[in-house]
């Protein structure tokens, strides 16, 4: 009769193991849970709002969502989130650990993926189509290629073609008829031709049905402080231009100036009534910068817009130079930038 007891007591002894057990393994479980969640804090990407309303990841540049007004915010700074992680005692269930107000990050970088309009969005498929001058200006583009350039731009009805000056006539017989605009550049891309010939090159383009001007500075003069030569230069296209009913885009190459000289052109353009100030050819050494762009808006007078060319190869770029007062943007990605507009928009 006495093993009966000896046998029960074997059995609760197990089962006091396998119940010490359990709860170093409860233990462990936390504070790995515990180490989890102060990595996943502290490593967690700041927030930051662009200008467009559109909150992006800083460190993939996606977008996340749109917001009026959002406060860089990092989630180990909401709320002291890690003391209020703890473990517990050992048998006891831990506390539950609070979410950030915000949402997950998984739930915040999910979030946009939608083809549905953002409800803060403030922008048409209309205006940023008509911001884009379709560049088909590099020397090695085909006839072929221009022809379906042009094509290009009247499928997504941009604000212009610019193209290169021996095809401008059959690019303005391609789009008349249409609301985009034929047009070619003037001393591209140096600058450097005497101002008869770029007088000649605009009567020309005006004639083959060119209604914008894309005509660059006397980069050499401009650098060597002959104001007098560069606002001559500028006076005699621009004058010649108006008079055909034709509007004109001075191009700076502002990679090759100091800020004192662009604000110097931008007065100079201002007093001649230019229509926009554009930073770039595109085959400089570099393009379309914020710095320059707030410079060029901040010195030009209203009547005079700003156009950016060089760099502007995605929407999301396009939607930062809008945003800093640009309304016109040379580019080569035309496609790409408006088929990810008409994504965002739903359309």
């Amino acid at each position: 009769m006495a093993r009966a007891p000896r046998k029960r007591q074997k059995q609760l002894e197990r089962r006091k193991v396998k119940q010490r057990a359990r709860k170093k393994a409860l233990v462990a479980h936390n504070a790995r849970d515990l180490a989890s969640e102060i990595q996943r804090a502290a490593s967690a990407p700041v927030l930051h709002s662009l200008t467009t309303s559109v909150l992006f990841d800083e460190e993939s540049s996606d977008p996340i969502w749109t917001t009026r007004t959002s406060p860089a915010t990092r989630w180990s700074d909401r709320h002291a989130l890690v003391p209020r992680l703890q473990l517990g005692n050992p048998g006891k269930t831990s506390k539950t650990v609070p979410k950030p107000e915000l949402g997950s990050e998984r739930e915040a970088k999910t979030k946009p993926r939608t083809a549905n309009p953002e409800p803060s969005m403030t922008y048409t498929y209309a205006q940023i189509a008509n911001m884009i001058d379709h560049s088909l200006l590099n020397p090695v583009i085909t006839d072929a290629e221009l022809e379906a350039g042009c094509r290009v731009a009247l499928d997504y009805d941009v604000a212009s073609v610019c193209i290169k000056p021996y095809y401008l006539k059959r690019c303005s017989g391609l789009l008349a008829g249409s609301t985009v605009a034929a047009s070619t550049v003037i001393g591209f891309p140096h600058g450097g031709n005497a101002t008869a010939v770029k007088c000649a090159e605009a009567e020309q383009a005006i004639n083959d049905g060119g209604v914008e001007l894309d005509m660059v500075v006397n980069i050499g003069k401009v650098l060597s402080g002959d104001w007098g030569y560069v606002r001559g230069d500028l006076k005699a296209v621009i004058d010649l231009a108006h008079a055909g009913g034709a509007k004109v885009k001075v191009i700076f190459e502002n990679c090759y100036l100091t800020d004192a000289q662009k604000i110097r052109l931008c007065q100079i353009c201002g007093e001649l009534r230019a229509d926009w100030v554009k930073t770039s050819t595109g085959f400089g050494t570099g393009g379309a910068t914020d710095e320059d762009l707030k410079l060029m808006r901040a010195h030009s007078p209203g009547h005079v817009q700003v156009k950016a060319a060089g760099g502007v190869r995605t929407f999301d770029r396009l939607l930062e130079v809008r945003a800093l007062g640009v309304t016109r943007c040379g580019a080569t990605a035309t496609v790409a930038i408006l088929q990810e507009c008409k994504k965002r928009l739903g359309v």
